[in-house]
């Protein structure tokens, strides 16, 4: 019966420890010789920022620092950019991390703008959604969705 418990034991034993095999512990840290396929694709990668910006365009600037991603220029960008670009950024934003590149971003940018991603040309810009595409700067609503 000792038998049977002894070979029952050291079978669980070496299933459980077959999952941890590209782990080792020690000293408070963990190694993981694994590739993690998030950090494959550099816009996803993970980042940690302090943006001490006072426009949102220069938030993004201060978050791309570094990644080989850059904001993209004209003509490549939405007319209405400079609507995002121009704004304060918001103090509550500032603290980013740990947060994949691409949700940073789009964290930054709001709800209203689409992230645009250039993967050959690594060029960042932002879409205004349908939904926001009306002018609330004149006195007139002007819609250009359909």
């Amino acid at each position: 019966m000792s038998i049977k418990k002894y070979l029952l034991a050291t079978i669980i034993l070496s299933f459980t420890m077959g999952s941890y095999a590209n782990q080792y512990y020690g000293n408070g840290y963990t190694i993981i010789n694994e590739h993690i396929i998030e950090q494959s694709d550099d816009i996803n990668v993970l980042i940690y920022k302090n943006i001490t910006a006072s426009t949102v365009k220069d938030g993004l600037q201060q978050l791309l620092d570094g990644t080989g991603w850059q904001l993209a220029d004209h003509p490549n960008i939405d007319p209405y950019i400079s609507r995002l670009y121009n704004q304060k950024y918001p103090n509550f934003k500032r603290k980013l991390n740990p947060i994949p590149l691409n949700k940073a971003l789009s964290y930054i940018a709001g709800n209203a703008w689409d992230l645009v991603v250039d993967p050959v040309n690594k060029l960042i810009s932002f879409q205004l959604k349908d939904y926001y595409s009306c002018s609330f700067l004149s006195e007139e609503k002007i819609c250009t969705s359909k």
